[in-house]
């Protein structure tokens, strides 16, 4: 929906919000590794090196996905000067809040609900990590400033190395209160 705000060309549905690029693959993944106890054929049987090859196989697949994702972002970085990058006061602030305001917010917020501390940290970590490279294929398949993303990516990746430690501190001293 954030994608098609404002746009003419870009037509919303029910189908197109439930059966996507991102929900249909997770779909099969959920499906697959609930039914894992189902579909895993016993011990000794005569399916375990084809059920073995096919698990293989998904497994190198996935192993696939980061480094495209990331292929996708650099090439769009390389068309875009990096002192454009560099000197974006917008990708400071959006990356201001990516990797510090949310992150916070978001440690304080589980802290309040109660949360122990291995629970407050695994959130604060997990929302103070960079912007997924996902955000730039999605740009670049609806065409919707692909250069933007791929920046967007690339700042919260390099400002991510001196943020997230910092973030991680502080939500040890929260979790500690």
């Amino acid at each position: 929906m954030i994608l098609a705000r404002g746009r003419d060309d870009i037509k919303l549905t029910p189908k197109k919000i439930l059966l996507n690029y991102g929900t249909v693959p997770c779909a099969i993944g959920i499906a697959l590794y609930l039914l894992q106890p189902i579909i895993t054929p016993p011990e000794g049987s005569a399916l375990v090196p084809v059920f073995d090859a096919v698990a293989g196989f998904l497994g190198y697949l996935g192993s696939l996905c980061t480094p495209i994702s990331v292929l996708v972002t650099g090439a769009l970085l390389a068309t875009i000067p990096l002192s454009k990058m560099f000197t974006n006061l917008r990708l400071y602030l959006h990356s201001a809040i990516k990797l510090i305001g949310f992150p916070v917010v978001l440690c304080l917020l589980a802290k309040l609900v109660g949360l122990n501390e291995t629970y407050i940290l695994l959130v604060t970590a997990m929302a103070g990590v960079p912007s997924a490279a996902t955000i730039t294929m999605l740009a670049e398949l609806y065409d919707i400033e692909p250069g933007y993303a791929s920046q967007s990516v690339g700042m919260t990746s390099i400002l991510s190395t001196a943020s997230l430690p910092i973030v991680m501190l502080f939500a040890q001293w929260v979790a500690g209160l």
